[in-house]
């Protein structure tokens, strides 16, 4: 699966409203990241970078950006998401354009899924897959609403 085809795909697992979209998704980044750090098998691993790239795309989806990698000095997940918060915030308050900047910050995003992806044994087209998988998995059984990993 190609970045591109897996946007287009979670596109389709959104169940909030429009006028939430940015909001919602850079937090869910957060929370996302947040909840990695505290993953220990790689099941569980991949699960979450699975759910860092839905966020990201979403993002992606909310501001006509394309989902692509950038390769840049090597910043934590934890540092690269708080720059994406900062980046929004200034952009609500400033309304000042961002696209580059976060088309940049998400790609490096992506970049570190696809090295933290590695240490499991996997790619990141594997963990997009992966991640598909499960989210069309709970549309089918009308449990996207819910809450926690075993939905």
């Amino acid at each position: 699966m190609t970045l591109e085809e897996y946007q287009k795909q979670t596109a389709d697992t959104v169940i909030y409203s429009h006028d939430i979209r940015m909001y919602y998704s850079v937090l869910g980044l957060i929370g996302e990241v947040g909840e990695f750090d505290e993953k220990v098998s790689n099941e569980e691993i991949l699960q979450e970078l699975g759910d860092i790239m839905w966020y990201c795309s979403q993002i992606c989806n909310e501001y006509e950006l394309r989902l692509k990698q950038i390769i840049g000095p090597p910043l934590t997940l934890f540092r690269l998401t708080a720059k994406v918060a900062e980046l929004v915030k200034k952009y609500f308050r400033d309304k000042k354009e961002i696209k580059q900047e976060l088309e940049d910050l998400i790609g490096r995003i992506v970049n570190q899924v696809h090295i933290l992806a590695k240490t499991t044994k996997r790619t990141v087209e594997q963990v997009m897959d992966m991640n598909i998988k499960k989210l069309q998995d709970r549309k089918d059984r009308n449990v996207l609403h819910g809450e926690g990993d075993n939905r």
